[in-house]
Parts: C-alpha cells; sequence; structure tokens
C-alpha cells in the first residue's frame, strides 16, 4: 500500500474551479467563428410514417440569407451507428420517431433559417406506431420498425438468432447458470414479482451545441459537447463516408454534464454536413425542447423476477425477464442495456440458479440510450425483491441481504471472480449510521421509516492513451482524449503527474480531447476514466522517469539500475552522487507515453457465462440507506436523509469523490420521486424545465457519503471509478423505507404521492 504521498489521497483545488465560478470557463455553446451560419432542423411532427415528398427545397434554398439546404438526398446513402448501424443522418423514406430529423438549414441568421422552414412542407403517409414493447415483441406482430434489420451491420450478438419469435428485437442476451428449473422445485417458497420504471431525461445543463468548420481541402473540424471526440470521429466518418484522417473533432474542455446522454452522434453530421454544402462555418444549438425530445433517454424497462427461497433465506435460484423499451434507433450504447443488466444481477448476490432473459426492443419513441448507472433499470427491482422476501421469512432486510452477499474472491453466477467488494461492511456502516431512525418518534400525520439497498457499477472500457511532455524550462504539459464531463478528470491526471515528479498539480498544462492533437481514448463512460486515463497517465510518466534515468546514467557512465527516481529527483542506490531533480535534467522535449487496456472475458452466446475469471476492469460496491417520512392522508413523500457508503479503492481527491457520490444520490434521488418524459400520440408534453419535474436545492434531503478504501489492486494508486456506483441502491432504498413503514409497495417509478395514496386507499 502507497504511504505518504503528497498529492493523490489530498483535497487539491481542481484546475479548472476558478474559472468556472468565476463565469470564465468557454463551453461548445460560447464557441463562435467569425460569422458562422445558424443552423436549424425540421423535424418530424409524426411518430412513424412513410416520408411520400418534401416539397420546397429549392425555394427555401433561393432566400436572402440561406446557404444550404439539404435533406437525406444531399447525403450519402449509409447507415451509421457504434453497435447496429441503423441510423441516418437526416431521414430518409422513413420517419420512425417524433422529432427525427428530415431538413436541416443553414442561414445567416435564424430568422432567414426560420423563414426557409416555413416553405418547406413533408408529406407524410402515416402508419401505425408501436409503442408499447410487450406489443412490438409479440410473436405474431408483422409490423416491423426496421424491416431491413437482419441486413445491418452489428458489433454485437445478432438476435437474429431467436428464429422470429421476437420481432423488434434490436439485442438479446441470455444467461443460464445452474439448473434453475430443479432447483425452483426444491425452493420452501416461490416470490414473483414485476416492477417498472419510466422514461427520463438526463437534464445536463448545457445542451447539445456543436460548431462545424469546412477546410479548403474537403477537411472537416467539429467542435462538440460531447463525451468522447475519438467515438464521434468515428461515426462521423460512417455517418458522411468522409475517411477519419480528414476530420477533426474537439471536445472543449469544459462540457456541462452529460450523464449517459451525449454519447454519439446528435447533431454533430448534420452541422458536418451543412458546413461541407456552404462552405461556411456553421453553428447548431439545441433548444432545451430538442434536447428533451430528440437525445438519448433513460430505457423504460419492465422486470418481471421469480425468485426460489429457503426457509433459511437463502435464494437457490433466480429468474429475470428485462424487457426494455429501445426507442426507435440503437441510441450509440443503447443495446449495452442487455449486457450491463448481466452485471448488476450477478455482482452483488451469490446465485448457484440464474435463468435471465434480457431484451432490448424497438419502438416508436425516441432512442434510448445510456443513463447514468447504465443497467441499474434492473437494479430497483432487485432489491425491491430482497426487501419482499425479507418481510416474507419474517427477517430484517439487512438480515437478508447479509446472507446472500457474494464475499471476497467468490465467483459470480457467471463465474467471474469479484475482488474489493466487501458489501457486508459497507451495509454495515450504513446502517449503523441511521441508527434507530426508524423507530424515532413520526412527525403527527406522517410515518417514518428506513430502508436499505446494496448497489454497484460494474466498470468495462475502451483503451486509454496519455502523452506526458517535459518542456525545458520546467514545464509539463498532459495530452489526453479523456472528457471532463463534471468530473474532475483533469485534476486527477494532474494529482497524479504531480505525485510521479513531485510538483505542484496547479502549475501543470493540459491538451485535450482533439483528435489531431491528443492521444486516442474511449471518452467519459463507464465510470472508466479514472481507471484507465489514470493508468495510463502513470505508464507515460515512468517511460519519462525512465529516459531521465538514462541520461543520466551515459552521462555519468553508471549502471542503470544503480539509479531510482524518486520524489522528483535521480537518485543512486549507493549514495555515492549528488540528487539531481528532474528540472535540472531537461535539455531537450522528453516524452512518455502510456496505454492502458483491460482484457477482459467474452459472455458465452447460448449460457452468458464468462471464459475466463475477469468479466470487466473492476466492481465498484456500495450500499446505502434512506430515512423517509410518508403522509398517508396526501401519499406526500419527505426523504430525511441518505447515507451512501462506498468502496472507492483510493480517493485520489476526496472532495471530488464526495461530489461524485452527492450528484449521484440527488439524480437518482430525482427520477426516483418525480421524473417522467410523459408522451401523446409519440409527442413528449414536458420537454422544458418548467413541466419536467426534478428535485431542486430545498427538496435535497441531508446527505452522507461515506468512502471506504481497500485498493484496487491494479488500479492507479489504488483507485478506482465512482461517478455512478452510488445511482443503483437510491431508489429501491427509498421504496423500501415507505413500504416498510407503511405497507404500500411501489412497484413502478417514480414514486409518486398519487401511487402513494392510491394504494394505500386500495389497501383499507
Amino acid at each position: 500500500m502507497v504511504i505518504d504521498l503528497k498529492f493523490v489521497g489530498k483535497s487539491t483545488t481542481r484546475i479548472d474551479g476558478v474559472d468556472k465560478v468565476s463565469g470564465r470557463a468557454k463551453y461548445a455553446y460560447d464557441l463562435q467563428i467569425g460569422e458562422s451560419l445558424i443552423g436549424k432542423i425540421i423535424r418530424s411532427p409524426i411518430a412513424h410514417a412513410i416520408i411520400k415528398n418534401i416539397r420546397g427545397l429549392e425555394e427555401a434554398s433561393e432566400l436572402p440569407g440561406v446557404r444550404a439546404v439539404i435533406s437525406a438526398k444531399d447525403l450519402p446513402d449509409v447507415l451509421y451507428g457504434r453497435f447496429i448501424a441503423d441510423s441516418r443522418v437526416l431521414a430518409r423514406e422513413r420517419v420512425r420517431y417524433v422529432g427525427e430529423p428530415v431538413v436541416a438549414i443553414a442561414a445567416d441568421d435564424i430568422f432567414a433559417a426560420e423563414d426557409a422552414a416555413a416553405l418547406i412542407e413533408v408529406e407524410y403517409e402515416a402508419i401505425r406506431p408501436l409503442d408499447n414493447p410487450a406489443d412490438a415483441m409479440r410473436r405474431d406482430q408483422q409490423l416491423l420498425i426496421h424491416p431491413n434489420f437482419p441486413g445491418y451491420t452489428k458489433t454485437i450478438r445478432d438476435p437474429i438468432s431467436l428464429g422470429g419469435k421476437a420481432p423488434n428485437v434490436s439485442a438479446y442476451l441470455k444467461v443460464r447458470a445452474g439448473d434453475y428449473d430443479s432447483a425452483i422445485s426444491t425452493a420452501d417458497f416461490v416470490v414473483e414479482n414485476t416492477f417498472g420504471n419510466v422514461r427520463a431525461h438526463h437534464t445536463h445543463l448545457e445542451p447539445v451545441a456543436i460548431l462545424a468548420k469546412p477546410g479548403g481541402d474537403h477537411t472537416l473540424t467539429v467542435w462538440t459537447s460531447s463525451r468522447g471526440a475519438f467515438p464521434i470521429r468515428s461515426e462521423l466518418s460512417d455517418a458522411l463516408s468522409i475517411p477519419e484522417q480528414e476530420i477533426r473533432v474537439i471536445v472543449p474542455p469544459n462540457v456541462g454534464g452529460a450523464f449517459g446522454n451525449k454519447a454519439s452522434l446528435t447533431g454533430e453530421a448534420i452541422a458536418g454536413a451543412m458546413a461541407l454544402k456552404s462552405g461556411k462555418p456553421v453553428k447548431l444549438q439545441f433548444t432545451r425542447e430538442e434536447t428533451f425530445g430528440s437525445t438519448t433517454v433513460r430505457h423504460p424497462c419492465a422486470i418481471r423476477i421469480r425468485d426460489g427461497v429457503k426457509k433459511s433465506g437463502e435464494i437457490i435460484a433466480r429468474e429475470v425477464n428485462l424487457v426494455a423499451d429501445g426507442g426507435a434507433y440503437s441510441g450509440g450504447n443503447g443495446p449495452l442495456i442487455a449486457k450491463n443488466a448481466i452485471f448488476f444481477i450477478t455482482s452483488i448476490y451469490r446465485l448457484p440458479n440464474l435463468k435471465l432473459d434480457a431484451y432490448r426492443v424497438y419502438t416508436n419513441h425516441p432512442p434510448a440510450g445510456s443513463f447514468r448507472g447504465f443497467g441499474a433499470e434492473v437494479h430497483w427491482a432487485i432489491e425491491c425483491q430482497m426487501d419482499i422476501i425479507a418481510r416474507k421469512l419474517g427477517i430484517s432486510p439487512v438480515d437478508i441481504r447479509l446472507r446472500n452477499i457474494i464475499g471476497e474472491g467468490e465467483k459470480t453466477a457467471i463465474g467471474e471472480r469479484l475482488h474489493g467488494v466487501n458489501y457486508r461492511h459497507l451495509l454495515e456502516r450504513v446502517a449503523k449510521e441511521v441508527g434507530s431512525a426508524e423507530y424515532d418518534e413520526s412527525t403527527p400525520g406522517w410515518k417514518k421509516g428506513v430502508g436499505f439497498a446494496l448497489g454497484e457499477k460494474t466498470t468495462g472500457g475502451s483503451p486509454s492513451e496519455v502523452e506526458v511532455r517535459f518542456i525545458p524550462g520546467g514545464h509539463i504539459s498532459v495530452r489526453t482524449g479523456s472528457v471532463d464531463v463534471g468530473g474532475g478528470i483533469y485534476t486527477t491526471l494532474a494529482q497524479i503527474v504531480g505525485e510521479e515528479f513531485d510538483i505542484e498539480p496547479s502549475s501543470i498544462e493540459f491538451v485535450v480531447a482533439d483528435t489531431s492533437l491528443t492521444p486516442k481514448d474511449g471518452g467519459a463512460n463507464s465510470s472508466r476514466q479514472v481507471y484507465h486515463a489514470g493508468n495510463a497517465t502513470r505508464l507515460a510518466c515512468a517511460e519519462v522517469q525512465n529516459k531521465l534515468i538514462k541520461t543520466v546514467a551515459q552521462s555519468l557512465s553508471l549502471p542503470l539500475e544503480d539509479l531510482t527516481f524518486e520524489s522528483g529527483q535521480i537518485r543512486d542506490r549507493a549514495g555515492k552522487m549528488k540528487f539531481l531533480h528532474w528540472k535540472e535534467l531537461i535539455m531537450e522535449e522528453i516524452v512518455g507515453r502510456g496505454k492502458w487496456q483491460q482484457k477482459f472475458a467474452e459472455l458465452h452466446p447460448d449460457t452468458g457465462l464468462a471464459d475466463g475469471e475477469r468479466a470487466a476492469a473492476y466492481v465498484t460496491p456500495s450500499a446505502a440507506a434512506a430515512v423517509v417520512e410518508t403522509n398517508m392522508e396526501t401519499g406526500h413523500i419527505r426523504v430525511q436523509k441518505v447515507v451512501v457508503a462506498a468502496d472507492v479503492g483510493k480517493a485520489i481527491n476526496p472532495p471530488m469523490v464526495e461530489g461524485q457520490l452527492e450528484g449521484s444520490i440527488v439524480m437518482a434521488l430525482s427520477t426516483a420521486l418525480y421524473e417522467e418524459l410523459v408522451s401523446n400520440e409519440g409527442t413528449i408534453l414536458n420537454d422544458d424545465f418548467t413541466d419536467y419535474k426534478l428535485v431542486g436545492s430545498l427538496d435535497a434531503p441531508q446527505l452522507k457519503c461515506i468512502l471506504v478504501e481497500s485498493d484496487q489492486e491494479d488500479g492507479p494508486y489504488g483507485a478506482r471509478g465512482c461517478g455512478e456506483c452510488a445511482v443503483s441502491p437510491i431508489s429501491p432504498a427509498i421504496g423500501n423505507a415507505i413500504a416498510g413503514s407503511t405497507g404500500t409497495r411501489i412497484t413502478n417509478l417514480p414514486i409518486t404521492a398519487e401511487k402513494v395514496l392510491e394504494m394505500a386507499m386500495s389497501n383499507k
């Protein structure tokens, strides 16, 4: 274990902190190049239709101030998509959800663009929309949202193997571990329940913003508010049929939130196509309504769980059937929800016999994609089910979990061996923290309860490469493709470099997320950046140190093995030479490069079992307790306190880690109690902050975050990601608190006053 660290593990001021709190920080929404054109998109008002004709394109393009009008006929006839190539830049022949882009206009100002839009008329022939996943995947369903799906290019397992038994399924995974059918027949109790959630939005403060600039040699530069420059460049290349080397993507140092959104193309290809046609820079800014209705949303899910349980509380068999509403397209990372669900189901409890079927289904809704804690949709069901079992057996919610949790070094149902997952310790910490709160006297008219839940985040992730440059004069520059969506990754990397070379983190310069200047990186997703980019940074620092040692060894004719690098100095092990600080040795630029790529086991297509003991980079475990008061006369809910304990491996910057956990708690609390995108015939009715209800500062309860450090064995200084681990246990902890104190079990999120009151009245 590393000790006596100077910068790592300390509260270091964020390197972007002053700019952000002073308002000087620039975001993609702020960028401007000269007199950039303004982009506007005409979107489908119909959920499902054939495009019969588009009239007025030429008339619109001839209006004063209009520089480009494009439809699908102006673009390559190609499909793109990260895991399923099912999407187009602009709709061609068919639209599949309200808000799908059909025509784009670039003009000198928004007024000219709106005048042009008024001249364009799109003629549609409506098709019956499929808005229910269960209906869309019905065996006798003849209507296909993607009739050509069998021919689409896919980089995930093809659900065509279902043999037509489930039409409109875009992704399907299963697990068959042990012998579920035999085990369930020997159970003392069988407990079966169905749970669900709804469509929700990420509600990041910065809407989608893109600036595209054409080059004189037909190249394209795009600045975008995205989670990853390199993934966006790859998709842009596919969508516009332009070689990657002719595209430059830049993500500004500041991104105003994402939380799972901004993972794939939103308007980058549209802005790029307009820039190439007009020959001028084009600025495309989504309105809040467009951001709500035309970017990815959370998957609504229906989750059925059937458990075989012994009188002792041991779960001997579990069946999970998950059906996720994927919307009209793959939504970038959307198809991964089935795989992510496998880890959420298997990474906490010992399940000797497991049967899982997870489906992602096409519907005529906006595309669903990753959402903070992606896959945690299923966790709401699991943790509520655990409390239901406990109540049936007459044991405490804490005990039922302690009797079934996986221990250190155990294998999961899919064969992954887990490390650093002391769920017992985390659960006991939060239980101790809330103490006897559930027995405190409630406010008159209110019933108080405490709910518990375990959680986790399994992290996969693409590789990271980092470059560290030492420049004469004592300057250090770090080049990374990582993206800071608010978590402070650049400060974290600065602390690592500062620790390696005994230099103040605030003095380190960064070049970030530019496909022409920085090494490749997968970006901000899956809580991966601290682990992947942090490890790559340490490797880059090690290469610089080795080069410095080699320089000294050659100049002093000393064996390499006699020298070491400690606290920013070259030392000889025998103590015969004066210590040399690295700044004294930099006569020319020295560059170190590091790459970190964690290899994972694959899951067998027929059983879902892993072909090795490491199926992910790591698991970050958590536990939550919520103290909740419920008014049984009005149904209103007051969350008084939430406690979360998370094993973060090593907190490189403890206040930033606490901030990540607090953000996760409040976001999860908001989706648990308030958030729902309401639609009518495919049209979202609450697509702004006036009508879309969120937890505000006055609604937030007392929060306490307990940081537990156990050292991730191969993490940078023992660290692992923590930005999502606290999401999954919050909603079930709240639901369990309400059910435990009132006897009212809400099985579908959000838990509203109306639902509580309705259930309370029906139970009388």
